[in-house]
């Protein structure tokens, strides 16, 4: 089980982005580099991330299995 951070499509965008953890930027698809192994760190960066996005939505999701 793994955690993931994901940008909400925008109208201006129309694309729902995850947060590569390892690079610092976000993409388009869902790799190893974005997972976190717990809740709490996920929501951590969550926070530092909607801080620094203002008006822009971030969800906390559970990976696939």
């Amino acid at each position: 089980m793994g955690i993931y951070i994901e940008k909400i499509a925008t109208r201006a965008t129309g694309v729902d982005t995850i947060w590569n953890r390892k690079r610092s930027y976000f993409q388009s698809f869902l790799s190893r580099d974005c997972i976190y192994s717990t809740h709490n760190g996920a929501w951590r960066i969550a926070e530092k991330l909607s801080s620094k996005h203002i008006g822009v939505a971030f969800t906390v999701k559970e990976e696939a299995a």
